[in-house]
C-alpha cells in the first residue's frame, strides 16, 4: 500500500487548534473593557483634569505677577534711597570745595574755628557721613560765602 499524501494546509491548522483564536478573543474584550471602564471613569468622575490644569496655570501667572510687581516696587524704593544717597555726597561735595576756596582767603581762616577738623594719616581711610550735615552747619557757610561775594565798600 501506498501512503496518500497528506494537504500540509490542513495538517497545520489542524495541529494549532482553537486555542489561539479564542486567546485572542479574550484579549481583544479584556481591553476593550478597560476602554470602555476608563471612559466611563473620566465621563462621571465630576473632576476633569483639564480645568484643574487650567486655574493652576491661572494661579501661577498671579503669583508671577504678583512677585514681579514686588520686585518693581522694591528696586524703585532702593533707587530712591540710591538718590538721595547721591544728592547728599554731592551736598558734602560742594561744602568742601567751598570751604577749601574760603581757606583760601586770609580773613576767612581768622571765621573758621581752629580746633574744628582732626587730622587724618595717609593710611586711614575717608569716612562717608551716614546723614546729611546739620543744617547750621549750611548756614554757617553761606554766611562766609556771603562775607566773601559781598561787594566791599572800601574799594
Amino acid at each position: 500500500m501506498i501512503p496518500f499524501a497528506r494537504d500540509i494546509r490542513t495538517d497545520s491548522i489542524a495541529r494549532i487548534g482553537t486555542q489561539p483564536i479564542a486567546l485572542a478573543a479574550a484579549t481583544l474584550l479584556v481591553i476593550l473593557a478597560g476602554v470602555a471602564g476608563i471612559t466611563l471613569w473620566r465621563t462621571y468622575s465630576g473632576t476633569a483634569q483639564e480645568p484643574e490644569r487650567a486655574v493652576v496655570a491661572r494661579q501661577l501667572q498671579a503669583r508671577t505677577a504678583q512677585a514681579s510687581e514686588q520686585l518693581v516696587e522694591k528696586t524703585k524704593g532702593l533707587e530712591a534711597t540710591q538718590q538721595e544717597s547721591i544728592d547728599q555726597l554731592q551736598m558734602v561735595q560742594d561744602q568742601l570745595q567751598t570751604a577749601a576756596i574760603l581757606c583760601q582767603f586770609p580773613g576767612v581762616r581768622a571765621l573758621v574755628p581752629a580746633g574744628g577738623t582732626k587730622p587724618v594719616s595717609p593710611d586711614q581711610s575717608p569716612r562717608v557721613p551716614d546723614r546729611a550735615p546739620p543744617s547750621w552747619e549750611i548756614t554757617q557757610l553761606s554766611q562766609i560765602v556771603g562775607l566773601i561775594t559781598s561787594p566791599n565798600p572800601a574799594n
